[in-house]
């Protein structure tokens, strides 16, 4: 598996919709995005900063994705 990219929730949330997904519901600070061909939903926390390298790893995970989607 290549290095887990730094970024930040909204470059995460870009990644994520390329991919198929769409934004569902926000409470709060965290955003609930789902795909619809195979109902897979993932959260996405919308604080400032970089996300946390172990956020990325458990939403990428979650979703079924690699860290490709970043390039």
């Amino acid at each position: 598996m290549p290095k887990l990219p730094r970024v930040n929730a909204a470059k995460m949330v870009r990644a994520l919709v390329r991919e198929g997904f769409t934004k569902r519901r926000q409470e709060g600070s965290h955003l609930t995005l789902r795909r619809a061909s195979d109902g897979v939903r993932v959260v996405v926390p919308m604080h400032p900063g970089d996300l946390p390298v172990h956020v990325v790893h458990s939403i990428l995970k979650q979703a079924g994705l690699t860290p490709d989607i970043f390039n």
